[in-house]
């Protein structure tokens, strides 16, 4: 009776135990509904999260009303790079127009959400000076004060004018942000600037700045040594006279050259101290390809630019920035490549504009002291734009409008080389540098013998100028019709329509 018992209760197990298996392998599932309002909750919080850390590492001021700023909708946020830099990056500049590419790129005076400098993750506010013993000053103090700053951005000769003074700073320039074209200009009671006496010259105008400097370049090539320049006295009207051209009403005399003339002779230069830039490179590195983008917004419409610079509080008139901007080539990463030499074949660089600018200051006695054993340039900042940025340093289509006239262009200059004086690598170097400053300009060239132009040698010199620095045929020609001492070399350069 127990033995059926066991028997009875074990069959009815495994038929429990075989209904289960059966009943567990045809049931389907059935889909369950999250609460809703769940998970975008947690996405905001996140968001929101993400956003705190962003504002810690680099704070963007917040500005009313932008059109660039991101808001709370927003589907998408530009995270913004880690840079080395934990504060406001403070930037000060000569004028509006010089600092025209940064305020675009920032949006204003200070940053604005969703413009280049914030995507670039940084904190940029920007101080256009009319002085350029501001930006001296500025560059004094440091960034870390806010009358201060870390960039200072100036033309060439003035900053090369004021080294002796912030020598102690160790000053360095990382950027070229453009190129006087236009801006300074030369005067004269003379009609040109051929047999132009070597003593007895004044000058007047603008002291110590880009202007003075076209002037004393300009006739250091046409024969009349710097240090033999005087200052008119105030009774006296000069000879020549230096000045930016909205100084042209009060210029005596014609207008013989300006800086359009030599489009590369005035840089404008982005200068930091050493320090700054070895320790906030990658700072530096982001500030340079906003600025690119800036820039890039002037050349496309620079009208509607000075508009939008011409509505930050304390800006000149649009139509007076349209007028500003239009004396300043813009300089690209290719240019700089060009102007710090990284390919090694450049005609014109910064250490030899700086080098010239350097005698020439101390030749007028501007400067007392010798230049530096280097001059202050530090080509890192740009060389890692090149290499992490190829398409950008591309060369740019050579434009049919600005090629040189020919060789029967009136001369602008006369430049005459003392038999001896320059060895032939460094005619050579010369030759290369005049054609790279004067770049639409023609050159005509003499290297002269006991009977006249010496045709082999000169032609010679030709060749070897033009392969080393890869310029266009047909920029030198050899000069006829010209006298000068055995020995000694001429170089023409022409004039421009």
């Amino acid at each position: 009776m127990d033995g059926m018992r066991r028997r009875i209760v074990l069959g009815l197990l495994a038929c429990m135990l075989g209904a289960l298996i059966v009943f567990a392998c045809l049931r389907t599932s059935e889909p369950h509904d999250a609460p809703r309002g769940e998970a975008p909750a947690a996405a905001a919080s996140a968001s929101a999260s993400a956003s705190a850390s962003a504002s810690i590492a680099r704070p963007a001021p917040a500005v009313p009303g932008s059109a660039s700023a991101p808001t709370a909708s927003s589907s998408t946020v530009v995270p913004a790079p880690k840079l080395s830099l934990k504060r406001t990056l403070r930037v000060v500049g000569t004028g509006w127009d010089t600092l025209a590419a940064a305020l675009l790129a920032n949006e204003g005076i200070d940053t604005a959400p969703g413009c280049a400098m914030w995507k670039a993750g940084l904190d940029v506010h920007v101080t256009p000076s009319s002085a350029d013993k501001s930006v001296e000053s500025a560059l004094a103090r440091g960034g870390e004060d806010k009358d201060g700053a870390d960039i200072g951005v100036l033309p060439l000769p003035d900053f090369v004018a004021a080294y002796e003074r912030m020598r102690a700073l160790s000053p360095q320039i990382f950027f070229v942000t453009g190129w006087s074209r236009g801006r300074e200009g030369l005067w004269s009671q003379r009609d040109s600037l051929l047999n132009v006496p070597a003593k007895g010259l004044t000058l007047g105008g603008s002291r110590n700045d880009a202007s003075m400097f076209l002037a004393l370049f300009t006739l250091d090539l046409a024969g009349v040594p710097a240090g033999s320049i005087a200052v008119p006295a105030a009774d006296k009207q000069p000879v020549f006279f230096s000045g930016d051209r909205r100084d042209e009403a009060q210029a005596p005399g014609k207008l013989l050259l300006t800086t359009a003339d030599a489009p590369r002779l005035v840089p404008l230069v982005a200068v930091a101290q050493a320090a700054f830039v070895e320790k906030h490179g990658d700072a530096l590195g982001a500030w340079v390809k906003a600025w690119l983008q800036g820039q890039a917004r002037i050349q496309s419409d620079a009208a509607e630019g000075a508009r939008r610079i011409g509505a930050m509080q304390g800006a000149p008139e649009p139509l007076t920035l349209v007028r500003r901007l239009g004396e300043i080539a813009p300089a690209s990463l290719y240019d700089n490549a060009r102007a710090t030499n990284l390919s090694g074949r450049s005609p014109v660089t910064l250490d030899q504009l700086f080098a010239r600018t350097w005698k020439l200051w101390r030749a007028s006695r501007v400067l007392t002291i010798p230049a530096p054993e280097a001059p202050p340039v530090l080509p890192g900042i740009i060389a890692g734009l090149v290499r992490s940025n190829p398409e950008l340093a591309a060369p740019p289509v050579a434009d049919p409008k600005v090629q040189p006239r020919g060789e029967t262009a009136p001369v602008l200059l006369s430049y005459r080389i003392a038999k001896g004086k320059l060895d032939e690598p460094s005619l050579v170097a010369e030759a290369g540098l005049l054609a790279g400053i004067f770049e639409r300009s023609g050159l005509r060239v003499a290297v002269f013998g006991g009977a006249g132009v010496d045709d082999v040698r000169t032609r010679k010199l030709i060749q070897a100028t033009v392969d080393r620095f890869e310029l266009p045929a047909g920029r030198l020609a050899v000069a006829k019709g010209v006298q000068g001492d055995a020995g000694s070399t001429l170089i023409e350069i022409l004039s421009v329509p």
